[in-house]
């Protein structure tokens, strides 16, 4: 090997360390603090606001015991007023693995509301299994927020035309939306491709399931354009991305969209398993809800574990 190839070896080796170093340290700034991110979607002083309650909201455990530990003792400090867990509780929605969930979920000792995700509904593709161990939340009015639920799994489960028109009156009053998957995405988010009602998969399904997801598509579409009619401040959360995000409605910019991260160990992207700390690392989200006179205002963080 010649002195010039041995140089240019030697550089390339730098430059390759360097980038590492720095994406390490990057992320240690970033991430390995104990709130990751503080999104403030106010303009006013958090200080000259009224805390009323925080909760937290979890997604994607896949049955992580390490991860309940390490929220169960979280909470021993924090006391959220509750907890909600968006989905993917489990791998394959088995009887047997939703008693497991649900038995995690009772032993935080603390006020809970869960939601289906795909993988709660793999075994029956359906809601039979789920409904047998959890009760679906309903909206509720919280301290005098209005808190509204969609439970949105999958995405060739269309609702029946009542339960549409019960949900689109729930989410237009509500304050604060809960959904098993993100009903918007950002173009530029990771998973773009990811939402209600998208067809991103369309060429993979059955002909029967061709046809159940476009109804779904339409129902996705009426009930984002029901959303987009707030004249308040919205806050709509989702999970089932594995990896958190937030961003404003390009529309309306009184609605925050934010995804809740992964507390699984590990997930799959196509047929490929990967680890979770691979995409990003495990994490919960913490919502503050404060109060000022003339509505309502929150504070988004994420709490960084690792297991």
């Amino acid at each position: 090997m010649n002195k010039k190839l041995s140089l240019t070896l030697v550089l390339i080796s730098i430059v390759i360390t360097s980038c590492v170093i720095f994406y390490a340290f990057y992320n240690k700034r970033n991430f390995n603090s104990e709130t990751a991110t503080s999104n403030k979607l106010f303009t006013q002083d958090v200080e000259s606001k009224e805390l009323l309650f925080s909760f937290i909201v979890i997604s994607d455990t896949h049955l992580n015991l390490e991860a309940y530990q390490t929220l169960k003792a979280y909470l021993i400090d924090s006391r959220p007023s509750f907890i909600v867990h968006l989905g993917d509780h489990t791998n394959f929605g088995t009887i047997k693995e939703l008693q497991q969930a649900k038995k995690l979920l009772d032993d935080l000792n603390t006020p809970y509301y869960t939601m289906a995700g795909d993988h709660d509904i793999a075994e029956t593709s359906s809601m039979e299994n789920y409904n047998r161990v959890f009760s679906l939340p309903v909206p509720f009015k919280f301290k005098e927020l209005n808190i509204s639920f969609l439970n949105n799994p999958y995405n060739v489960l269309p609702f029946k035309n009542t339960e549409l028109s019960e949900i689109k009156k729930s989410i237009f009053n509500a304050d604060i939306i809960l959904a098993s998957q993100p009903i918007f995405v950002d173009k530029d988010n990771f998973f773009s491709y990811k939402f209600m009602g998208s067809q991103d998969n369309i060429g993979n399904l059955s002909p029967s399931n061709q046809s159940l997801l476009k109804i779904y598509s339409i129902q996705s579409k009426e009930i984002l354009d029901t959303i987009r009619l707030s004249t308040k401040n919205k806050l709509i959360i989702g999970g089932d991305h594995h990896r958190s995000a937030t961003y404003t409605d390009p529309t309306n910019r009184l609605i925050t969209y934010h995804v809740v991260g992964a507390l699984s160990k590990s997930i799959y992207l196509g047929s490929k398993e990967i680890p979770q700390k691979s995409l990003q690392s495990q994490r919960f989200s913490v919502i503050k809800v404060f109060k000022y006179e003339n509505g309502f205002e929150y504070t988004i963080s994420e709490q960084i574990i690792d297991n």
